[in-house]
């Protein structure tokens, strides 16, 4: 039985150039790899060209893609910016009221408990107690709390380096097919 290409969802969204694209080229694509195997020049050759195909179909559908998304990125963009904005400005008066309370509950917790305050109108204000942390000297930290910095192991070994101590470096090869 053969496989649905466009679904009922992708049906509701893409347009008539891009449900083209998809069900001529994914046939066709799909029906050369059904038989591929890759085992002399020719059959090479043939491959190598399917890839090229195949990455070209997949850089139309990204362009498709983000011509469908771009206006709903920047609607989702912009709404963020303006609700970052307003929020920023209630959480500078949290913080304000947090140290406000904070010094008051300080002051007064070595003569009467204070446990928690009911706001009339519905609310409560409590003081509550966790454990938290601050680095003083990362040299200091043990090992077993430490993070290998990804980022920084691929930089120094995109700039030559070979050998990292507890890092596995090689090369791996992986086709690329490059569209003109």
């Amino acid at each position: 039985m053969e496989q649905k290409i466009i679904d009922a969802e992708a049906e509701a969204i893409l347009t008539d150039d891009a449900k083209q694209l998809v069900l001529v080229e994914g046939r066709h694509i799909a029906e050369r790899i059904v038989s591929l195997k890759v085992s002399n020049e020719a059959e090479y050759r043939a491959a190598c060209e399917l890839g090229v195909r195949n990455k070209e179909v997949l850089n139309r559908l990204e362009a498709f893609r983000k011509a469908i998304v771009k206006p709903m990125q920047d609607a989702v963009k912009n709404t963020n910016g303006i609700f970052e904005r307003l929020a920023s400005r209630f959480a500078e008066n949290q913080e304000k009221i947090n140290r406000a309370v904070t010094t008051y509950f300080t002051s007064r917790k070595k003569t009467e408990a204070i446990k928690t305050t009911h706001i009339s109108g519905g609310g409560r204000t409590s003081m509550q107690r966790r454990w938290t942390f601050d680095i003083l000297n990362d040299d200091l930290v043990p090992r077993e709390f430490c993070k290998p910095d990804e980022m920084k192991i691929r930089r120094h070994m995109n700039a030559g380096t070979r050998e990292i101590p507890g890092v596995r470096i090689y090369e791996k090869e992986t086709p690329v097919f490059v569209t003109d």
